[in-house]
């Protein structure tokens, strides 16, 4: 167990990021916090509003978004509290949201599958 604690800390401090201040309170629904190999994501039920606010929560700010045809939308943003970011058409990104439904998925600093 303290060795998952220590992998954990060790992986937030790599990203930066407080995942505490992405918590989705305005849209009140619990989520699930995931460190994957390359990046820490959360999932959490709501729509775009609490897709906006969480990225504003880790003071981000929204690049560009896609829509696609089976209804996902994606957000990708850049917060300079975020240490970490990957370069995607000439932007630095480091906060990936997708809404899905009535799902959010925040990935930092891209969102992978878990």
């Amino acid at each position: 167990m303290r060795r998952i604690a220590a992998v954990l800390g060790v992986l937030l401090m790599l990203t930066g990021v407080k995942l505490y201040e992405l918590q989705p309170a305005d849209c009140g629904y619990a989520g699930e916090t995931r460190v994957l190999s390359h990046s820490v994501r959360y999932d959490f039920l709501g729509d775009e509003t609490c897709a906006r606010n969480a990225v504003n929560n880790l003071k981000g700010k929204i690049l560009w978004s896609e829509s696609c045809e089976n209804g996902k939308t994606v957000y990708y943003a850049y917060s300079k509290r975020i240490y970490d970011s990957v370069t995607i058409g000439g932007w630095r990104v480091n906060i990936v949201a997708e809404v899905v439904g009535n799902e959010v998925h925040i990935g930092v600093p891209l969102l992978e599958d878990g």
